[in-house]
């Protein structure tokens, strides 16, 4: 494990990152790198950051040792810590598997959103339905109100209105 800064963060792993390719733990990733199989680097800020390039190598001699485990039965003999594949036959292309699972699930992957989108958008018209009647009935209420107010409040026609005696010691005729 260096100390050094590493220069391209892009073409590197966290540990979080490294354990999910490799498909271990975190604490198994940090010593692999402690014991100096997996190669590591410190950023700035003093985590440790993994090559790609090494991890996916890493990656590719734990599935070679796993499928000769597999066929033989028995334990193969590992493979030197700088060696990534025993064989040019055994190794992966990583670009090229990467274009092809995005060339297959993309499609996919966006019809799901697609869809998602549309549940989101017909609740959203739903709901909006709901708003705009209940609006409606809003503005027909106020309207009867103000309908009703205008009733109580309106001067009654000269021939309907009747005299009303008016009481009190202000009003009171004199003799």
């Amino acid at each position: 494990m260096s100390l050094r800064a590493v220069p391209n963060p892009g073409s590197t792993y966290t540990v979080a990152q490294a354990a999910q390719v490799l498909g271990l733990s975190q604490r198994r990733v940090r010593q692999l790198a402690q014991e100096g199989h997996l190669p590591a680097d410190r950023d700035v800020e003093g985590h440790l950051r993994f090559p790609q390039q090494r991890v996916h190598a890493e990656r590719t001699r734990r599935r070679t040792l796993d499928r000769r485990r597999k066929e033989t039965g028995k334990e193969a003999p590992p493979l030197p810590a700088g060696a990534s594949t025993p064989t040019p036959a055994a190794s992966v292309d990583v670009e090229a598997l990467v274009e092809r699972i995005m060339a297959a699930a993309l499609p996919r992957a966006i019809e799901a959103a697609t869809a998602g989108h549309r549940t989101v958008e017909a609740q959203l018209t739903d709901a909006l339905a709901a708003e705009r009647a209940a609006r409606a009935d809003a503005e027909q209420r106020a309207a009867a109100a103000e309908r009703r107010i205008a009733e109580i409040t309106a001067p009654a026609p000269p021939e309907t209105r009747q005299e009303t005696p008016r009481r009190g010691w202000l009003y009171r005729r004199r003799k």
